[in-house]
């Protein structure tokens, strides 16, 4: 499964108990949600004619999510346009929910469940007070990385924290304890650039605004409220897997072998 679904699968998952689990035996269909079947010629299409079952499973499991989120599951040509689709729907399942999300997000360091930091490290002869001011008269941040930052990773990235995995929205626990201190004693909030001085090396970091997120990293503070839409919908949602390519697994709202569970 491709990064961009990691966190609707992640709901799917966290939602699924109720959801109704069938299999079918017609003649060219492989899945079928809400009426809509996924034809065997259009799977192959939208798997690239990759054959091994792993492989079809994950691409019927996306075509069902994306039918489970309320997408468009009709005609869809290419796995990217699957991706575009399920990308579009999280977006609109999810609108309800930003203001909530926004709310918990700005909550900071006094709540936050994770944190979505840049960071422009400096080198002598520039100083904190030279980038703060850039920044002040309207610069970017990212801009701002790329003009100050002695780190080349993170002049080139905009000055984004992420992990090894390239998630840029941390858990506090995973950084360092001096830096949320050092955070802290400068009363960082979000959409607030501060300098630091961190392990002798000065710093501006910036918990980014809310609407510099992407929509997906929005979304991962709004999970709660998700988590109980996506239960309803798959109470409600018929789904019907071609015992061909395995059965709807309805506790992790994935498509696997008959003979696993």
């Amino acid at each position: 499964m491709t990064r961009r679904f990691v966190l609707a699968a992640g709901l799917l998952a966290a939602a699924a108990s109720l959801s109704s689990c069938s299999t079918f035996n017609r003649s060219d269909a492989a899945a079928e949600i809400k009426g809509e079947q996924l034809t065997r010629s259009e799977l192959n299409q939208l798997s690239g004619g990759v054959t091994d079952g792993d492989s079809v499973r994950s691409t019927i499991t996306k075509w069902l999510q994306l039918g489970v989120l309320g997408g468009d599951t009709a005609n869809i040509g290419s796995s990217s346009e699957l991706d575009a689709r399920t990308k579009a729907a999280i977006s609109t399942i999810s609108a309800p929910f930003m203001e909530a999300a926004k709310a918990t997000y700005e909550l900071g360091l006094g709540g936050a469940p994770l944190l979505c930091l840049r960071a422009i490290p400096i080198a002598s002869p520039t100083t904190t007070d030279e980038v703060l001011t850039a920044l002040q008269s309207g610069m970017s941040f990212a801009d701002a990385a790329k003009k100050y930052s002695s780190d080349p990773s993170l002049a080139a990235n905009g000055g984004l924290i992420a992990d090894a995995n390239g998630q840029a929205c941390l858990d506090p626990a995973s950084l360092n304890a001096s830096l949320i201190q050092l955070m802290q004693a400068n009363k960082a909030v979000p959409g607030k650039p501060v300098a630091i001085a961190f392990n002798n090396q000065k710093i501006i970091v910036l918990m980014r605004p809310f609407d510099d997120l992407t929509q997906s990293e929005k979304t991962g503070f709004a999970q709660k409220e998700l988590a109980a839409e996506l239960k309803q919908r798959l109470a409600k949602a018929k789904v019907f897997v071609s015992s061909r390519y395995g059965r709807w697994d309805s506790a992790s709202a994935t498509v696997v072998a008959l003979g696993n569970g």
